[in-house]
């Protein structure tokens, strides 16, 4: 509480039967704070009186006065002190705005006082910026839908910009700036294109969104692109497969059919017994065909069958989120086995933290702790892996997401919920 500060003389509205004046008739107050002006109720009538104190103006809803009745003999008076106490909402806009008591005698008499005054309400900024997907894959263009959010009791227009200290990645917002009147949400689109293209292994891109306006302070959100590579591996592992499938039956042929062809022939042309300058030319494309009999058996195609493929490689892409749950005081894990007869080979771990709770956050590889870290300053958070083959859990091997929450960001939520996401490949062991 501070004490009103006197901006003009006071003013008096007087009837036959009461007088009532503001101790001051402007006062300034803060959103969610609270000032006190004092309210002098006279008696000009000849006779008692009983009078009924009631705010008005618009200010009324958040006007309070103590005491509310008052009564007086003639030609005395009473202070009574009328409390101003507007909410820190966007519903009460800032600027001047009006307000007032009407002092009412109880008797009957219609003679009634209106002693009025001017509260100017300070401005306060309260701006959310969302992102309905904060992690997109994609191999090179990836679209974020935001929603800028306006519960301050000002106008927001923000200018919107993308953020990446590498420059790995560049964005385009429709619109670029975006207007918002208190208490009102508007939707904006980021198209997000990496510079440059990956032709084998993905990566995470992350970046920040800032919404910005002069004379207030920025706000940012974090988002992230997955990119995956042009040629997948799983693609590069068709292409090695359909390539050994064609060379195992090129050398099957040159190799076995060829010559079992070759073979025939010569014996058929020995058992008929031609003449050397008599012997016709043996197509060997055609000879098997022909059904030349090679020992009184004649010969098929389907007779001779191509050497064994190669097999697959096994391995496939993996992109799995682990999210782990914990309230206030407590731990939450989440955690992923390697199936049996496969290895998991990790190449990125990105850390979510959305709601920006306060906590502590490990990585396990069962139950020994690779990777520790404070909640406060994560949002997103790609973790850098030193070793060129990433992280390997062998099969049977368990990845451990623990929390322990220490403090809730969002004020509508029960719990701490922190995510990450584990990027790489699962092969055969």
């Amino acid at each position: 509480m501070r004490s009103p500060e006197r901006m003009s003389s006071p003013a008096t509205v007087s009837a036959v039967s009461s007088s009532a004046e503001f101790s001051v008739r402007e006062v300034i107050v803060a959103p969610g704070g609270e000032e006190f002006v004092s309210l002098t109720v006279r008696n000009i009538s000849p006779s008692p009186e009983v009078f009924s104190l009631v705010t008005t103006g618009l200010a009324q809803a958040w006007m309070h006065i103590e005491p509310a009745t008052v009564a007086l003999p003639p030609g005395s008076f009473e202070t009574v002190t009328v409390a101003l106490r507007p909410p820190r909402s966007w519903a009460v806009g800032a600027g001047p705005t009006p307000f007032g008591v009407r002092v009412v005698p109880q008797s009957g008499s219609d003679e009634i006082t209106i002693a009025d005054g001017l509260v100017t309400v300070l401005s306060f900024d309260e701006r959310r910026l969302h992102i309905a997907q904060p992690v997109v894959r994609s191999r090179r263009r990836a679209e974020f839908d935001l929603v800028l959010e306006n519960t301050g009791n000002t106008q927001a227009s923000c200018r919107l910009t993308l953020i990446d200290a590498t420059r790995r990645v560049k964005g385009t917002f429709r619109p670029p700036s975006v207007g918002v009147d208190p208490g009102a949400s508007q939707p904006t689109q980021l198209v997000v294109h990496a510079r440059r293209r990956r032709w084998r292994n993905g990566r995470s891109l992350p970046f920040f969104v800032q919404a910005s306006q002069d004379g207030h302070p920025p706000i940012e959100i974090s988002g992230t692109l997955l990119q995956d590579p042009t040629i997948s591996g799983r693609t590069i592992g068709r292409l090695c497969l359909a390539g050994l499938a064609a060379a195992t039956l090129v050398g099957g042929w040159f190799g076995v059919v060829r010559p079992a062809i070759d073979d025939a022939a010569e014996r058929a042309v020995a058992e008929f017994g031609l003449p050397d300058e008599a012997q016709p030319s043996v197509d060997p494309a055609t000879s098997l065909g022909g059904e030349i009999a090679v020992d009184g058996i004649a010969p098929s195609a389907t007779s001779i069958s191509p050497g064994p493929a190669s097999a697959a490689t096994g391995k496939t892409a993996f992109d799995r989120r682990l999210e782990a749950t914990a309230a206030i005081g407590e731990q939450g894990t989440a955690a992923f086995t390697v199936p049996a007869g496969q290895r998991l080979r990790v190449s990125d771990v990105l850390l979510q933290n959305p709601n920006r709770d306060a906590g502590r956050l490990s990585i396990l590889r069962n139950g020994d702790a690779l990777y520790e870290a404070a909640l406060d300053n994560i949002t997103d958070y790609a973790i850098p892996l030193f070793s060129p083959t990433g992280l390997v859990f062998e099969a049977g091997e368990t990845v451990t997401l623990q929390i322990t929450c220490q403090g809730i960001g969002d004020p509508t939520g029960q719990a701490c919920v922190i995510g990450t996401t584990l990027v790489g490949t699962l092969e055969n062991a």
